[in-house]
């Protein structure tokens, strides 16, 4: 009995394991606290980048948990699901949680948790096995009244897990408990033949038979047990071993100062202890992705920028396809591949828009609620109507304007889809229309500094250059080497005949992108009308 308990146990603690995820052989662990969408996990080098414990909130827990029983109610989404849950049952009302852009891997408590990856027959044998431990820790107890710690300490971790979320240390202890008092069970009135009982092994032949209980056929079933069991922990311990030091690895190379100094060995070195893991494909994806920033501006004669394009290219795609190879249901996956995907397209790859608009489209199937993906698909429209011989592709802005106006019916405060919607307007030559909606966005909270940069930009085009230079003003305090944010105020200025003010940004800007010819000669123009003005006076 005691061998059984904890193999039922095992399957509890291995909740992490996403049985979706197994293919070809491959287990896939998830996270077992948050998994934060990717622009916030991606922060590479940046030491802030690493949030506090965050819990999903308990009204948004139950009504994933309530959906997922409509959905599955015998046996739930499945072991380690939980995230895929998170994403397909979440309302709308969601985007206006003050984490609304995190995606969760668990939920507000265990047994919520329980109910929706394992249905009720899951939630049920559960409770059965801890109600049965229980009733076996209090018997006990008549008996021998120092068990009492033991019966309270197995009834407090029980009644926490219909109200927190365990830690894995915890919820390693409630197991531990289970078979201890199943333990107990067994020795309170053992056989004769038990008294005797010893572990031993015999050979048969060339095959080593394990004997673990004395004899007979619950010998027979101990010993057999007892091998499954060792085999599953076992396994368990080197997956978690391996888990752990790619996690530490990932962890080492992620306090680095910048994307651009990271080793591309040590990242294929994380992928090595944990090739499984969609989350690190992803991730790695990513890296590379933008890495290829540093090369927005490149000569195309120098071989070896054009190398190292390429390669950061391969890898980047490779790993964002294996990441959505491995967890073809995760959402935050499709999502990076669209990402990547659309990088390639502005560095000119043909045919990148319609993969990275089957992967925004993809993830928005899958968390239906989230007003980021028609905002990037949106976004893809833009840029092939952006790219587009004039005249040609005018449908481009209908469909962007319809994914961008959706975005805003699922969270109305969005600052990107607003500010994308204004600048819809604008390109159709509806400036009253793109002045609300650029306004609307300006005033909203948690402004990106990629959206603050493209509401001055508007702002600009606008000819509202005051409302222009406050908007990249407070981008650069934030973001003090932002290029666009410095060359466009640079601009203003010097329209302004603010000579040195524009000076000051232009070199900032050609600092910042040493080789630059267009920026040298935008400071080499201010430098001499400042000249220019001085004579003057």
């Amino acid at each position: 009995m005691t061998i059984f308990l904890l193999v039922f146990s095992l399957v509890f603690v291995l909740s992490g394991i996403n049985l979706d995820k197994i293919k070809s052989g491959q287990v896939a662990f998830q996270d077992s606290m948050i998994s934060d969408s990717f622009k916030g996990i991606l922060k590479i080098g940046d030491k802030g980048s690493n949030p506090n414990e965050t819990l999903i909130n308990e009204n948004t827990s139950k009504t994933i948990a309530l959906q997922s029983l409509k959905a599955s109610p015998v046996l739930g989404s499945g072991i380690g699901t939980y995230s895929y849950d998170f994403d397909r049952y979440k309302d709308a009302g969601f985007n206006y949680d003050q984490n609304w852009n995190m995606r969760f891997g668990k939920a507000y408590n265990e047994i919520l948790e329980k109910v929706s990856t394992i249905g009720l027959l899951g939630v049920l044998a559960y409770l059965f096995l801890a109600i049965v431990a229980l009733f076996v820790a209090f018997a006990n107890l008549k008996k021998e009244k120092k068990n009492v710690f033991l019966f309270a300490a197995l009834l407090t971790l029980l009644v926490f897990q219909f109200l927190f979320l365990e830690a894995a240390i915890i919820k390693f202890l409630f197991i531990l408990f289970l078979a201890v008092i199943s333990g107990m069970s067994l020795s309170a009135s053992p056989s004769s033949s038990d008294k005797d009982a010893v572990f031993e092994s015999k050979k048969i032949g060339k095959l080593i038979v394990f004997n673990v209980g004395g004899k007979g056929a619950k010998s027979a079933f101990t010993s057999f047990a007892f091998v499954i069991f060792a085999v599953l922990a076992g396994a368990s311990l080197i997956f978690a071993v391996q888990s752990f030091r790619a996690e530490a690895k990932y962890k080492e190379i992620s306090q680095r100062i910048d994307v651009e100094n990271i080793n591309s060995n040590d990242l294929e070195t994380v992928l090595k202890l944990n090739p499984y893991s969609g989350e690190y494909q992803a991730r790695i994806s990513a890296i590379y992705e933008l890495k290829l920033n540093k090369f927005v501006s490149f000569n195309k004669d120098d071989q070896a920028s054009v190398n190292q394009i390429k390669d950061a290219s391969d890898k980047a795609l490779s790993h964002a396809k294996q990441a959505v190879e491995i967890s073809p249901s995760d959402a935050a996956f499709w999502e990076n591949y669209g990402y990547v995907y659309r990088k390639m397209f502005e560095f000119g790859m043909d045919g990148a828009d319609t993969w990275a608009i089957k992967g925004f489209k993809t993830a928005s199937q899958l968390e239906p609620t989230n007003a980021v993906m028609p905002t990037e698909i949106g976004k893809m429209s833009m840029l092939q109507f952006s790219k587009a011989a004039e005249g040609q592709n005018s449908p481009k802005l209908a469909e962007a304007k319809a994914d961008f106006e959706k975005a805003v019916l699922l969270k109305k405060d969005y600052p990107d889809a607003l500010t994308q919607l204004a600048l819809v307007y604008f390109e159709s030559g509806d400036k009253e229309n793109a002045l609300s909606e650029v306004n609307i966005a300006a005033q909203q909270k948690k402004i990106s500094v990629e959206t603050a940069v493209q509401i001055g930009k508007i702002y600009y085009n606008l000819d509202e250059k005051a409302k222009a230079a406050d908007a990249l003003s407070a981008v650069i305090k934030v973001s003090p080497k932002n290029s666009d944010a410095h060359y466009i105020l640079g601009i203003i200025y010097k329209e302004q005949k603010k000579y040195p003010e524009a000076f000051a940004e232009f070199k900032t800007v050609a600092e910042l992108n040493p080789g630059n010819v267009e920026v040298s000669g935008k400071v080499q123009e201010t430098e001499s009308l400042i000249g220019s003005k001085n004579l003057e006076k």
